[in-house]
């Protein structure tokens, strides 16, 4: 079987990390597989060499609706040529929107598309709530959350399947440091430095926690455009000592097992991997409520902990409250790391694999 996957990008993200470790997977299965992205094709990802990757240096964002038409007719065009001399059994996007790009570029194609974010959040604009209406002329659907699934129409619903991220890379049990060996008050915090992450809310929270606990440390891993709003937060509250941006990790497993607490404090998320990441390295971890995903993944005092959404007193009240043990640390560490086996990649990917199989069949 010949499979297109396709994105924006190969960046850093979750779902660039997802798409290249299930096209791995799909080419040790035998499969001839490419990878499109509308960027340059540049990556930091280990991607099989079997796997050929087609930059069409696209993605640039449209000023206006009219640019935005020129660029998408343009888009489809350079897609059908590509399609034509690949002649793939089926395609498989990581978005919605090039999802039925590729759709519009050949109808005939068995085309699946996929939620990466959380849709009531991100799909405000004319161009997105149409974009969602119009999947339903794709062939399937790959929703992380239920929550996300029940946003788009039935239409898409039916042929649709929930699949959660699978935990990418190979984290070694003999090397996770038990919970109360590793450095005291360490709490750290992953993602892309963006608005939606409320970096501005733990920063603050981290201002009452250390009134009480001076010596508490938070290292921040993560690259984006809220960097120097960031900085110059920890600036403002002299917490230079105590706040690290530690920018971009490659080795980010090593980084989270060495850290004692994770916290995420997102206004919203598709799902989040580093919350699943910081779990799966035993941290004892805190994260908003926030629409999707952490409720999926943490029962509240069992394997980690949920406050609520934008109140920087409770989650400063929540840090202070484990920092005074009256929780038991080891136990929720090691439940925590249970979310190894459930979201075990060989079981994630065969599960998109087989989905994969079962739309292929059913629409030749």
């Amino acid at each position: 079987m010949t499979i297109v996957f396709s994105y924006s990008s190969l960046g850093n993200g979750g779902a660039e990390k997802n798409m290249v470790a299930l096209a791995n997977y799909c080419v040790e299965k035998g499969n001839n597989v490419f990878i499109i992205v509308n960027s340059d094709g540049k990556t930091n990802h280990v991607i099989d060499y079997r796997i050929s990757i087609i930059a069409l240096n696209n993605a640039k964002q449209s000023k206006n609706i009219i640019s935005g038409f020129f660029s998408t007719i343009n888009s489809i065009n350079k897609i059908r040529k590509i399609l034509s001399t690949i002649n793939p059994d089926l395609i498989f996007s990581f978005s919605t929107e090039n999802a039925l790009i590729y759709k519009l570029a050949n109808i005939k194609m068995i085309v699946i598309g996929a939620e990466r974010s959380n849709p009531v959040m991100s799909r405000k604009s004319l161009q997105d709530k149409i974009r969602v209406k119009l999947s339903v002329i794709l062939n399937g659907f790959v929703f992380q959350t239920y929550g996300a699934k029940n946003y788009y129409p039935k239409g898409i619903q039916k042929k649709s399947i929930v699949i959660p991220n699978a935990i990418i890379g190979n984290i070694d049990g003999s090397a996770i440091v038990p919970i109360n060996n590793r450095p005291i008050h360490s709490i750290c915090a992953t993602g892309r430095l963006v608005k939606v992450k409320r970096y501005d809310i733990l920063i603050n929270a981290m201002k009452i926690v250390l009134i009480d606990f001076p010596d508490t440390i938070l290292n921040i891993y993560g690259e984006g455009p809220e960097k120097d709003n960031i900085s110059k937060l920890i600036s403002l509250n002299k917490m230079e000592n105590n706040v690290f941006l530690k920018g971009f990790s490659s080795q980010i497993y090593q980084d989270l097992i060495n850290n004692k607490y994770f916290v995420l404090c997102s206004d919203y998320e598709g799902m989040p991997n580093g919350l699943i990441d910081a779990m799966a390295c035993g941290c004892v971890c805190i994260s908003t409520n926030c629409d999707y995903g952490p409720s999926d993944l943490i029962v509240d005092g069992e394997n980690g902990f949920i406050v609520s959404c934008n109140d920087v007193v409770e989650l400063a009240q929540k840090i202070k409250s484990i920092f005074c043990h009256q929780y038991n640390e080891t136990e929720i560490s090691k439940s925590a790391m249970k979310i190894q086996n459930k979201l075990n990649k060989a079981k994630i990917f065969a599960d998109y694999y087989e989905y994969i199989n079962f739309i292929r069949r059913n629409n030749v």
